[in-house]
C-alpha cells in the first residue's frame, strides 16, 4: 500500500506540468514571481523607452532588433502568470516571455511597465486565442465569438520592470 502511495505521487509529480499553460518549461525556471518583486526575468539593457504605440508604428517586426516599450498592463494569463497584454494610447499587444523563462504575478493589471524584447508579427490560430481568452477568464460566449485566425503584432519579452 505504501508503495502504491509513493507510486501514485511521484507520477502525478511529473504529470502536473502536463496541464500547465500551453508547453511551458518547468518551475525551475521562474525567477522572482513574488508580488513584491518590481522586475521579472533579465535586467533591462537599453536605455531609451519607447511608448507602446510608437514602436509598433515604427519598428519592423523582420528587421528590428531589441527594443524597450513601455504600457499599463490590461491582462494577465490567470493560469500561470506566462502572458500579458500591455496598452498605451490606442495600441495594445500581447506580451510572452522568451522561451518561457519567467513569469508574472496574476494581479499585476492596471500597472505600468517596461519591457525590453522584440515585437513580432505572427498569426494567432482560433484555437491560439480561445486558449488565450480562457486563460483571461474571458466568458464562454466570448470565447465561442472567436472564429477566424488574426495576424497580430506581439512582443517577445525577456525583461521587464514595473514603474508604479
Amino acid at each position: 500500500m505504501r508503495f502504491l502511495s509513493l507510486a501514485l505521487a511521484s507520477s502525478l509529480s511529473f504529470a502536473a506540468p502536463a496541464f500547465a499553460c500551453d508547453d511551458h518549461k518547468a518551475a525551475d525556471t521562474v525567477s522572482n514571481t513574488s508580488a513584491a518583486a518590481s522586475s521579472y526575468g533579465a535586467k533591462l539593457t537599453g536605455t531609451e523607452a519607447l511608448p507602446l504605440s510608437q514602436a509598433l508604428a515604427t519598428y519592423d517586426a523582420k528587421t528590428s532588433g531589441d527594443v524597450v516599450v513601455t504600457g499599463e498592463i490590461r491582462k494577465v494569463c490567470q493560469a500561470e502568470g506566462c502572458w500579458m497584454e500591455i496598452a498605451e494610447g490606442n495600441a495594445q499587444a500581447r506580451v510572452t516571455f522568451k522561451d518561457h523563462g519567467f513569469v508574472i504575478p496574476k494581479d499585476l493589471a492596471g500597472r505600468k511597465v517596461k519591457a525590453q524584447g522584440r515585437i513580432v508579427e505572427k498569426t494567432e490560430t482560433v484555437a491560439q486565442q480561445k486558449h488565450f481568452l480562457k486563460d483571461a477568464g474571458a466568458s464562454k460566449t466570448d470565447i465561442a465569438a472567436v472564429k477566424t485566425p488574426r495576424t497580430t503584432k506581439s512582443f517577445v519579452a525577456t525583461g521587464v520592470e514595473l514603474l508604479n
